[in-house]
């Protein structure tokens, strides 16, 4: 099983539709979130991760680690603003200390740079964690339908062909 570092997007997405209570029972330590995303969180998304007990959980980069080294001599110029910290957290992170991380994210500029340091597999549109999360029964088929539905307003973009009405008994990978 992969571990899903939520970017900022998806984990909106995922607070809008799934519920504190309904993410208590999930499984710990497969969902993750950069220290940047989860400093900045707000509303239901600071409420999803706030839920007790929480599936997930935060890292950081800290000073003087081969993620900090990644992270500040290869991802990030000098500069002031935080923009992209989060991402660049998390491809540091994954880059460094945990190879089977998959960063979740609607971010193209994000995807493409996960995809190239981490390699093939290394990001993945939020339809896959959705598919994920309805394969082991940790949404309901309604609330998959509204992750799909909510992702695909957000991005101005059809819901994939693969996470339309599908039945649930097909190969791996579909719906």
């Amino acid at each position: 099983m992969p571990v899903w570092i939520l970017d900022d997007g998806p984990l909106n997405t995922l607070a809008t539709v799934v519920g504190s209570d309904d993410v208590s029972s999930w499984p710990k330590g497969r969902f993750k979130v950069a220290d940047a995303t989860w400093r900045s969180a707000t509303g239901r998304r600071e409420d999803l991760l706030a839920a007790r007990p929480s599936p997930f959980s935060v890292f950081s980069v800290d000073m003087g680690s081969d993620a900090a080294e990644v992270l500040y001599e290869q991802l990030r110029q000098p500069t002031k603003s935080d923009k992209n910290l989060a991402e660049h957290e998390s491809i540091a992170w994954a880059l460094a200390e945990c190879p089977e991380a998959v960063l979740v994210t609607r971010d193209k500029r994000a995807a493409f740079l996960a995809l190239a340091e981490l390699g093939r597999g290394g990001a993945a549109h939020p339809s896959e964690l959705w598919l994920q999360l309805r394969e082991t029964r940790l949404v309901t088929e309604e609330q998959f339908k509204e992750l799909c539905a909510e992702t695909s307003r957000r991005e101005q973009s059809p819901v994939p062909l693969r996470c339309q009405n599908q039945s649930q008994g097909g190969t791996a990978g579909r719906c």
